[in-house]
């Protein structure tokens, strides 16, 4: 973590997003097919500046620059037991090293919020930021 906060793995940034929640109007869907989660209406989406080192920079620190038939993905996973299986559940996803490595998707590691230090309901210490990916992608507590 240390290596990410002091800029060692990276170049630190801040970089204004604005998310907007894939359940948008699952209200009015409930009202043809109960779905599961929060009953949504028009209005979920947020604005946040974020502030991490991008991945593409961590990668390279580490050697990483290319995709090749060894690196393909990159995988993030939160703790585990995160989820009900329990002590060997975590929640995890990939994303494609190409991805990854383009500079322009912006793809962090962040560790603040507004300037702020992350709070646990917004995945402190870390947590993943993809912009353009369905918030299910973006691990929070990052842990692997």
């Amino acid at each position: 973590m240390e290596q990410i906060t002091s800029g060692e793995w990276g170049t630190i940034v801040s970089i204004p997003v604005t998310f907007i929640c894939a359940g948008n109007r699952r209200k009015e869907q409930n009202l043809t097919k109960k779905t599961v989660g929060f009953d949504w209406g028009a209005g979920a989406v947020g604005n946040s500046v974020w502030t991490g080192v991008r991945l593409c920079d961590l990668l390279a620190a580490v050697g990483i620059t290319r995709p090749s038939k060894e690196h393909r993905f990159v995988h993030f996973e939160g703790p585990l037991g995160e989820l009900p299986q329990g002590k060997t559940g975590s929640y995890g996803t990939s994303i494609d090293l190409g991805w990854a490595l383009d500079r322009e998707r912006d793809v962090l590691l962040a560790f603040k919020q507004n300037g702020e230090p992350l709070t646990p309901d917004h995945g402190f210490p870390l947590r993943t930021l993809l912009p353009g990916c369905i918030g299910g992608r973006m691990i929070k507590w990052l842990s692997s």
